[in-house]
């Protein structure tokens, strides 16, 4: 599964961290230890590690400087999850259900 957790570090940066595993809940907990911001878990859709890393780069210019996971909550990502259907099966679904013609045709060019 892909997941998607969000949380605020001050009130104007709020962060999202995209990534994979078998059990977002768990890996919730496992972020917030430690973690001196609450967490939630945003938004959770079918995917791999292929997705993940598709998603990385569809949303590189959102990414926090010198992190791996970590995006900036704004732009196209905080509209896509703040539309995002429910029990979505891909990232073509997830991205271009909302999303315009430029941001289809964006994400044909990772699926090459």
């Amino acid at each position: 599964m892909i997941y998607f957790i969000t949380g605020r570090a001050n009130k104007q940066d709020k962060y999202v961290k995209i990534g994979y595993s078998k059990n977002p809940e768990v890996r919730l907990k496992q972020l917030q230890t430690g973690c001196p911001i609450k967490l939630k878990l945003q938004y959770i859709m079918s995917g791999s590690f292929e997705t993940e890393k598709a998603l990385h780069i569809y949303y590189e210019k959102y990414r926090v400087p010198h992190s791996k996971e970590w995006f900036y909550f704004r732009g196209e990502l905080k509209e896509n999850l703040i539309h995002a259907p429910k029990n979505c099966k891909s990232i073509q679904q997830f991205v271009c259900s909302f999303s315009k013609k430029r941001s289809r045709d964006k994400l044909k060019t990772l699926n090459k």
